[in-house]
């Protein structure tokens, strides 16, 4: 059953009150990072979601941040609640889907320190025939099949997960019967109209220290499941991945040009940004929901079970409601006073976007929590107003700082931004080129990241990333996101907060 909050009185917001609602919106955090909490009132269902659960798409494209694995965890919950999937998602009969874990973080995989040494002394053959044995010895060890895999292959991997290259060689003297029992698998699941969705995450966290070992092990795992999907219908992986990395595997077998549109990205855009915004908000509180619902730029909520509340359908960028009047409502109209200043509801994504123009979700949650915990500190917003543009300014430094480390944790190479500390923009490629071409060294999180003095394959690999952008007269740009948190000045820009 569905009903609408209420609005609550006009007027400024008691001391108290006002304090009450900054420590919720303070505790805003993404999916990913609300550990031991069920998902169901805070995951935003949207349109992409259900494109990319769809059995004919086998990839799930996006970077850190995107939603890739809040929306494995959310399935795996709404899935607990019968029909509910089904209404969320209509048409994708994902009731009859059980879901098993190809590759993740659990122990129920091998170590990705083992799995670094393995790929090193592997051929790529060695590579595709660890993935097959594992998917298979997976799909056993979760009751998907009940006729045991071939010998010595069981026995090897459930005793020496630790040790891949054992079970890898069984699996090779024994490709006839692996072969053999995934036909078997697939004719129950006909026969039982059953299906099986076999997820792989965290696949960049392989090879970390080296970009070669990683694109190894994404190609070798693309080129098996494009040669398994045509054999096998009721079987079907969902592999989260990077967007580097599936550009990297699409040039690395015969036919992976056809991954392209079995693939979608998670991109967000502006108006489910905000979406989910609203959506994680409303979960913090009852008073947080009156809040929203209230003076003329309310946003009306509906109450769904067991998905708690929810925002409108659809939030247009001008209106009521809308995007403007819900940052209106949080903020106010414009970063400051006079004709030049920009809308705050254009501001913020603005000041998020990468050089690809897309905004990681994370990124949002964490500025308007930052600028919630500059507000406790000195509450100078007025009306029902929470936070000031000053206070939002402040935190995108912090915001900024917080997507950098994040982004270093993928991709050693981005701490090379160092180098061009100082700087401000734009910036001639000749000079970018020449400091990116020295490696950091110092620092407590240093990785070796690979590209020795190739500065100008450190400058593509940084463009492709979206963390420095090319104009088209050749200079360099660095995006807002990654320039406060390598302190990269911009000239004529406002001075920044100390």
């Amino acid at each position: 059953m569905r009903k609408a909050v209420n609005p609550m009185a006009k007027g400024s917001l008691p001391g108290e009150e006002r304090h009450d609602l900054l420590r919720d919106l303070s505790g805003l955090a993404s999916d990913a990072d609300l550990d031991g909490a069920s998902p169901l009132s805070t995951f935003l269902p949207l349109a992409r979601h259900r494109r990319a659960l769809d059995a004919e798409n086998l990839l799930i494209r996006g970077g850190r941040g995107v939603g890739k694995t809040a929306l494995f965890r959310f399935i795996n919950e709404a899935s607990k609640h019968e029909g509910l999937v089904s209404r969320l998602f209509p048409g994708l009969d994902l009731e009859s889907v059980t879901w098993v874990e190809g590759f993740g973080q659990s122990t129920q995989h091998p170590d990705k320190t083992v799995l670094d040494q393995f790929a090193d002394e592997s051929q790529d053959d060695g590579l595709r025939m660890f993935w097959m044995a594992h998917l298979v010895c997976r799909l056993f060890k979760e009751g998907v099949y009940t006729v045991a895999p071939p010998e010595p292959l069981w026995t090897r991997w459930r005793e020496g997960r630790s040790d891949p290259a054992a079970w890898t060689n069984a699996a090779r003297g024994s490709l006839a019967k692996l072969s053999q029992w995934l036909d078997g698998m697939d004719e129950h699941l006909r026969h039982s109209d059953r299906r099986v969705f076999v997820s792989y995450d965290y696949l960049d966290q392989l090879g970390l220290l080296s970009s070669r070992i990683r694109n190894r092990f994404t190609a070798s795992l693309l080129a098996l499941w494009m040669s398994l999907v045509g054999r096998y219908r009721n079987l079907r992986p969902k592999i989260f991945i990077r967007e580097d990395l599936f550009q990297a595997g699409q040039e690395a077998f015969p036919d992976a040009s056809k991954l392209h549109s079995r693939s979608m990205s998670l991109d967000w855009t502006v108006e489910a940004l905000y979406r989910m915004v609203l959506r994680h908000m409303a979960a913090r509180s009852e008073a947080m929901r009156q809040w929203i619902g209230a003076t003329s730029r309310r946003i009306p909520l509906t109450q769904d079970d067991p998905l708690g509340w929810l925002p409108p359908e659809h939030l247009p960028e001008s209106g009521l409601p809308s995007q403007k009047s819900f940052i209106d409502h949080l903020v106010q109209e414009k970063m400051g006073k006079g004709v030049k200043k920009g809308y705050t509801y254009r501001w913020i994504p603005n000041r998020l976007q990468d050089a690809h123009v897309s905004i990681a979700p994370r990124s949002l949650l964490t500025l308007l929590a930052r600028a919630a915990e500059n507000a406790l500190q000195n509450p100078m917003a007025r009306y029902h107003r929470l936070i000031t543009p000053n206070e939002l300014v402040d935190a995108l430094a912090h915001t900024s700082k917080a997507r950098v480390t994040e982004l270093k944790e993928e991709h050693p190479v981005v701490a090379r931004l160092e180098n061009l500390r100082g700087l401000a923009v734009m910036l001639d490629p000749k000079v970018v080129i020449k400091k990116l071409s020295q490696p950091v060294t110092s620092g407590a999180n240093h990785k070796i990241d690979g590209f020795d003095d190739d500065g100008r394959r450190v400058l593509t690999q940084l463009v492709q990333l979206g963390v420095l952008g090319k104009r088209s007269d050749g200079r360099i740009d660095v995006p807002d996101i990654y320039r406060y948190g390598f302190d990269i000045r911009r000239k004529g820009g406002v001075a920044r907060p100390v």
